[in-house]
Formats: structure tokens, C-alpha cells, sequence
């Protein structure tokens, strides 16, 4: 018998949007100002009564404030419209055979999201911050077609974000498009920055209905739950088996945007799409109540996984930023995420083991006591079996069970939110770097289990209480939290671990103040040295790379930047500063 998930009506054909009216995206700005979420009975501010702000934040806004303009400068000169600025380092041939590091650091532009400019359009709302505007590249975008190739890895991707360097079956065709991301980077790049014009360039509003015209074709043979590829240039998708799965978050996270879209282009067929998936997803079988599957194969929908991380995040946190939107307007949303938190706090909340062994630690001068115990949500494995540990990505729940919490006026919800960011606050302050890894993993005090297997530093945990995965890649998600922490508790301890979080970031990941450009790191317990050239080089040549080569060290830096650096990393850092 056919999922639920299956069972649609006959999918309607949509009609032109016409009208320029405006649209939102709410992210990070949804509780800036004195936001407050109304129902028909009452109004709960969401954010503190008083806010303390440390003398110096002007100071260090301005500080964000400059790097982004620095970065952006040199953007705008070497991959202007491209989706991407990459890093490289050329060297002369006879520097390379004495490994000298004569050569210029050099910038190139790719393209690994459509070729739309993902950089220029995830940033609009930021420029708009910073003082800037890019409105006028907008204009010569072709949403109606695609300008790179896009990658169908048959690989099996962890939830933590791990990939094993396997061959990839890749599609050299250009007119592939993935859902996901695609609307949120840039559907939701246009909408937020026509809000943030006053509603005075029609042309963000004309451009969101281009590509979400296109993005409609995703929904096909009768299925609520929209495929995972499309074809741009015939508009079909992808029905082949294991290329047909879909996400959580590319299907549930398409609510927010087309909702607006709909209310100001007088059009509900956006908004019937999406809510129509959304509640198939709710009302299908859940593995526990308001859990769902992180995978979904629209031609079957067999439960896969269940997290709050990559693949899934953004399903649940749309539940109540889409209630505090609407004013409530639909209770079914925020009740379901209250079930998928009351269900989380039962059955994925887990307290680390503070060592690995025994309570106590020894020093070459005294005994002292372990590192606390951390409070983390676990997630449930395609097996069946728990993964001890959380991504950088899944670190955004901590800002969205406080934000629920306040809505619901429950302060149990509020106090784990608290905690969470507690955790991923502490990813960054305890490795040598003082940023964050990918991914960080612990020793269940109740099974004593880990989910990691092989080789372990097991005197880092002893000393911090988790084993860092590695790599840090620019994410915004732990500073958002505390952003949320901030402002939701009016603590200015979290502007102060904003603030070495961002001077961490800027110590380890900026390659070149000059040009104000940051890369990826791939060991967050291990300074980088400022030989970048060497750093690309040994990534190029290195064993993990492309080629054999003469060094076998392991590399320092990636040289990708992807767009939500510019777009949420640098956003969120300058506002918990900004406030006023």
C-alpha cells in the first residue's frame, strides 16, 4: 500500500504570478526590533524587558562591518554573478620543486549552485545591512535556466556531515536543479530583501516568482511530496531509484516563503504546494510523535532516520517561525512542534559522560574534577541504533527552542534551548583554534556508548568532555543561537562569547585582511600557519586530494567559501551587536 505521503490531488496547473507585492523571509530578523507573537487571545514578547549591550558593541559591529565590506570588494572584482570566490595560490615551477612559497594568492569564481550568483543573492538582506546593494545584477539573472553541473552522489552521507571521498556518480548537465537550498538561497534571498526595501524593487519580487514557477514542476505524478531534482530544460524530474529521495528540509521548508508569495502575488497555488506537503509530512507516521523520517522517497516514504540536523533542520524549524509569522493563524503548526520538542526531550536529550573512564582526572600537581556534563540531543540512525553527538548545523535548535519556548510561555523549553547553546558555545571555547567543528561527538552517561569507532582522543575528552569531528566550515549556526540567547535572556555574556567566537573565526579563517576573504579549516584543534600558499598546495597534493604528491601532511585550509558565509555567518554576528 502507497504512503500516504503518495496520495495527492491532481496537481494543479499553477498560473502566472502577477503583482508586486511584497514577500518576507524570516530567519534570523524574526524577534529583531520588538517583535512579539500575537494570537487571538494574547501577545508574548519574545525578546527580554531589559537588554544589557557592552559599551564596545558599536564598535565591534563596525568592525563586522568592515570585513564584509573588504570581502565583498574583492567579490564584486573576481567572481561578480558567479555563486562562489575560491581561493588558489600559483607559484613560480622552481618554487614549487624547492617547496618555497614564492606566488600570489590568486581568487578564482565556480559555480556549484546553478550559476545564479547563490553569493550575491543569499547576501541581498546583508548589503542591505551593511549599507550596500546588488540590486542592479538582479535584473540579468535567468532563473528559467541552469549554468552548472550538478553532483548525484550515490555515497551514503552521515547525518553529522562525514563523507567518505567515494566516487560520485555526476550528472554533466546543466539543467539539473536540486530543491534543496535553492529556495532558500534564493527564493529567500529575494523575498528578505524586498522586505528590506520598503517594497521599491519589484524586480526581487518579479525574479522569487521566476524561479519558484520553475521550482513548481518539482511536484509530478501526483505526489505531495515535491522530487529532489529537476530538470530545467523539460521541466520532468528525476524518478530513478535512489535518485528520487528527497529530505525533510527540501520538502518541509518551503512553507515561510510561499505563504508570502502567495498572500502578496494573489496567487494560492504556491502556498496550497506547500502547505498541502507540509501536512502530509505531519500527518504520516511518525517513528515518535512529531519525529519524522529525515529521508523521503516520494514514490514510497519508508521511515529512513530522525533528527534535528543536515537533511532535516529547517523542516522543524519553520513550524513556529511560520506560527509567529502568521500570528497562529494555523494552531496545527505550532502544536506539532511542540509535540516533535515534548518527543525530543524524551527520547533524543541525552547528558555526556564527563570522561571517559572515571570521574576524577589526574595532574602532574593535583587531583581535579572531570569537565561538566553537557546536555545534547542525540539522533536516531538509519539502523535503528543512537548517534551520540550533534553537527554544527543541528546547533541552530538551541536559538529555535527558545524562540518556541517563549511563544509557548513554557520555560522548561526555554531552559534546554539555554543549554543546547551552552553546548555548542563550548565546541568553540574548548578546541585549540577556538571555533567550532563540523561535527562533535560524546560518551553517553547513561549507555557509556559512543558512536564513533576506531582511534579516539580520549585525553581530550577527559579534558573537555567531547571529540571534535575537525573541520570548521564557516557556519553561522552556533552565533545565531547565541543571538537568540541574547536577546531572548538580555545577558551581554552572549555578545562577549559572540564576540571570541568571531575573533576565533577571524584568527584561524581569515587568509587575507587585505581582501578580507576567509576559508574553511580542517582541524579546529590545530593553528593554521599563515603559509596559506603551502596550506592550498598540501590540499591539492596531499593524500586526501585529487592527486598523489609529494607531501603527506594534512591540509590546513579548504578553498571553497560557500555563500552563507556572506549571507548568515557575517549577519548573525553583527547582530548581536546591532542592538539599539
Amino acid at each position: 500500500m502507497r504512503s500516504t505521503l503518495c496520495k495527492g490531488r491532481t496537481r494543479r496547473r499553477h498560473r502566472s504570478s502577477k503583482g508586486f507585492l511584497p514577500s518576507s523571509w524570516i530567519l534570523m530578523a524574526i524577534i529583531s526590533g520588538s517583535l512579539m507573537w500575537l494570537s487571538t487571545t494574547h501577545a508574548i514578547k519574545i525578546q527580554a524587558d531589559h537588554i544589557h549591550s557592552l559599551p564596545e558593541s558599536q564598535a565591534r559591529a563596525d568592525v563586522i562591518r568592515d570585513t564584509f565590506k573588504r570581502g565583498w570588494k574583492t567579490y564584486r572584482a573576481h567572481a561578480w554573478g558567479h555563486d562562489e570566490n575560491n581561493l588558489a595560490y600559483q607559484t613560480f615551477f622552481w618554487s614549487q620543486l624547492l617547496n618555497h612559497t614564492v606566488g600570489a594568492l590568486s581568487l578564482k569564481p565556480s559555480n556549484t549552485r546553478n550559476g545564479w550568483g547563490a553569493t550575491l543573492v543569499d547576501s541581498l538582506s546583508t548589503l542591505q545591512v551593511m549599507g550596500l546593494s546588488a540590486v542592479k545584477h538582479v535584473h540579468r539573472i535567468d532563473f528559467t535556466k541552469t549554468n552548472d553541473s550538478v553532483s548525484v552522489s550515490e555515497s551514503t552521507v552521515s547525518l553529522y556531515g562525514k563523507v567518505t571521498r567515494e566516487k560520485a556518480h555526476r550528472l554533466k548537465c546543466p539543467s539539473i536543479s536540486r530543491m534543496s537550498c535553492r529556495k532558500i538561497r534564493y527564493i529567500g534571498g529575494l523575498l528578505s530583501a524586498y522586505e528590506g526595501s520598503a517594497r521599491t524593487e519589484p524586480i526581487l519580487l518579479s525574479k522569487a516568482v521566476q524561479l519558484a514557477d520553475k521550482l513548481m514542476f518539482a511536484w509530478q505524478n501526483q505526489s505531495v511530496l515535491p522530487f529532489g531534482y529537476i530538470n530545467f530544460t523539460n521541466d520532468s524530474v528525476y524518478t530513478d531509484k535512489g535518485r528520487n529521495i528527497t529530505n525533510l528540509a527540501a520538502a518541509g521548508s518551503l512553507l515561510l516563503e510561499f505563504y508570502k508569495l502567495s498572500k502578496h502575488t494573489y496567487n494560492e497555488t504556491y502556498y496550497d504546494m506547500a502547505e498541502a506537503t507540509m501536512k502530509a509530512i505531519m500527518n504520516n507516521k511518525a517513528i515518535w510523535p512529531g519525529l519524522h523520517s529525515v529521508f523521503l522517497d516520494p514514490m514510497d516514504a519508508r521511515p529512513i532516520a530522525v533528527s534535528w540536523g543536515p537533511a532535516a533542520d529547517s523542516f522543524y524549524e519553520y513550524l513556529n517561525k511560520y506560527s509567529l509569522m502568521t500570528g497562529n493563524l494555523d494552531p496545527s503548526y505550532l502544536d506539532h512542534w511542540a509535540l516533535a520538542v515534548d518527543s525530543s526531550i524524551k527520547y533524543l536529550m541525552r547528558t555526556s559522560s564527563a570522561t571517559s573512564s572515571s570521574g576524577l582526572k589526574f595532574s602532574f600537581l593535583f587531583w581535579s574534577k572531570a569537565p561538566k556534563e553537557r546536555t545534547y540531543l542525540a539522533s536516531r540512525e538509519t539502523h535503528g541504533g543512537m548517534a551520540f553527538g550533534m553537527s554544527h548545523l543541528e546547533c541552530f535548535v538551541g536559538g529555535n527552542f527558545m524562540l518556541g519556548g517563549k511563544m509557548l510561555g513554557n520555560e522548561t523549553i526555554i531552559e534546554y534551548g539555554l543549554k543546547l547553546t551552552e553546548t555548542c558555545a563550548d565546541s568553540y571555547s574548548s578546541t585549540r583554534s577556538g571555533v567550532g567543528p563540523e561535527s562533535f561527538f560524546f560518551i553517553d552517561k547513561e549507555t557509556r556508548k559512543t558512536s564513533l569507532s576506531g582511534e579516539v582522543d580520549l585525553n581530550f575528552y577527559d579534558q573537555y568532555g567531547f571529540i571534535p569531528s575537525g573541520r570548521f566550515m564557516l557556519r553561522p549556526e552556533v552565533i545565531e543561537s547565541m543571538f537568540y540567547a541574547y536577546r531572548i535572556t538580555g545577558d551581554s555574556i552572549w555578545q562577549t562569547r559572540a564576540w571570541k567566537a568571531w575573533q576565533a573565526i577571524e584568527n584561524c579563517c581569515q587568509v587575507s585582511k587585505e581582501t578580507g576573504l576567509f576559508a574553511s579549516i580542517t582541524d579546529v584543534n590545530r593553528i593554521p600557519t599563515r603559509n596559506f600558499s603551502r596550506a592550498l598546495r598540501l590540499q591539492k597534493e596531499g593524500p586526501d586530494g585529487w592527486e598523489d604528491g609529494p607531501f603527506r601532511e594534512t591540509p590546513e585550509y579548504d578553498d571553497y567559501m560557500e555563500s552563507f558565509w556572506w549571507g548568515e555567518t557575517l549577519k548573525s554576528v553583527i547582530d548581536v551587536f546591532k542592538y539599539t
